[in-house]
This record gives C-alpha cells, structure tokens and sequence, in this order.
C-alpha cells in the first residue's frame, strides 16, 4: 500500500515492492502531488508482480 510522509516540510512518497522493501522518492511540498506519485509507485509494483513490467523497463521509478 502507497502512503505518504512529511519530512523538514517535504512530502516522500512511499511504497513497498514484491519483496516487501520499502522505496521511497521525494515529492516536494506539495501534497497531492505526493499521494499521486505514491500512487503511481503502488501501480508500477503491480505491474512488476503481475510481470507486465519490470525494473529495467522505461518508465519504471527507480528508487
């Protein structure tokens, strides 16, 4: 499940992987933008399980 959370007045977004790790990425101070990218961190996870996707491919957050 993707959360979010503020550190020294920026947002991080947060997600776990199929191995359970946390990853994190900074989304700055704008908080939809980090529920949003959380989100999207959560969604490319999935596709990873799922094997439609994996690290190597375009477009994947890399921690």
């Amino acid at each position: 499940m993707a959360s979010i959370s503020k550190r020294d007045g920026r947002w991080i977004a947060l997600c776990r992987d199929a191995y359970g790790l946390w990853h994190s990425k900074p989304a700055g101070t704008d908080k939809g933008l980090a529920l949003q990218i959380a989100k999207e961190l959560e969604h490319q996870g999935l596709l990873w399980r799922e094997g439609g996707s994996s690290p190597g491919s375009p477009g994947f957050i890399r921690r």
